[in-house]
């Protein structure tokens, strides 16, 4: 347990004591009693920590669920792409119907899946500089999912970006051979099983020196 958690634990622990202490009229109790002022600064002193303590943690609060709202966000705008596109996640779904021509809709379909692996790296990356390790390990379970629908559908061209274009580093791809956020969900459960296959697969998938699958030449 660090330091952060003790501070958080003794907060909560001290919380009903400093609102017994801030609700009660000590101005006028100890006025009356000693007439001390220094003894009523004091007081006063100790609801001020107090409340700046608790407007602290409601603002740290609320930069946290800001920090992953805008995952949602970018999250949200990869799969708008798709409605009208759904060959950007299945390049088999292409056809000249579409109104483009097959070299267009080959490379929207690679800078589709060059901004889910980026995001993806983003997430990792989020959670990795997440120091409290609750909200860390609640957004590993919220994201492995996604991890894993969307990683397993571009591994072939992951395979094309570190091994042709050189995008991304080795961290993160030893990251996505590994399944992604391993050991986050109970074992034996159907979550952590399906991360076991997602991880199997990659590990197959992502070698290198061998020629991109056709989905990852198209």
């Amino acid at each position: 347990m660090d330091f952060a958690q003790v501070w958080n634990f003794a907060l909560e622990l001290l919380a009903p004591l400093w609102a017994s202490l801030a609700a009660f009229d000590y101005y006028h109790y100890w006025k009356e009693l000693v007439g001390d002022a220094r003894l009523i600064g004091l007081l006063n002193l100790m609801v001020l920590v107090y409340v700046i303590t608790v407007e602290r943690r409601r603002a740290a609060q609320q930069d946290v669920a800001a920090s992953y709202n805008d995952l949602d966000t970018i999250y949200q705008r990869l799969l708008e792409q798709r409605v009208n596109r759904p060959w950007l996640k299945d390049a088999t779904l292409f056809s000249s119907a579409t109104g483009i021509s097959q070299p267009e809709a080959s490379a929207s379909y690679r800078a589709h899946a060059y901004a889910v692996w980026t995001f993806l790296e983003t997430i990792k990356d989020r959670l990795d500089c997440e120091k409290r390790d609750a909200i860390r390990k609640k957004n590993q379970r919220v994201w492995q999912p996604i991890i894993r629908s969307e990683g397993g559908h571009y591994l072939d061209d992951l395979w094309y970006f570190c091994t042709v274009d050189k995008c991304f580093n080795d961290d993160f791809i030893q990251f996505v051979r590994a399944g992604g956020f391993v050991g986050v969900f109970d074992k034996g459960s159907a979550d952590e099983i399906a991360t076991a296959r997602f991880a199997s697969e990659a590990a197959q998938r992502l070698k290198w020196g061998g020629p991109p699958t056709v989905a990852a030449a198209a």
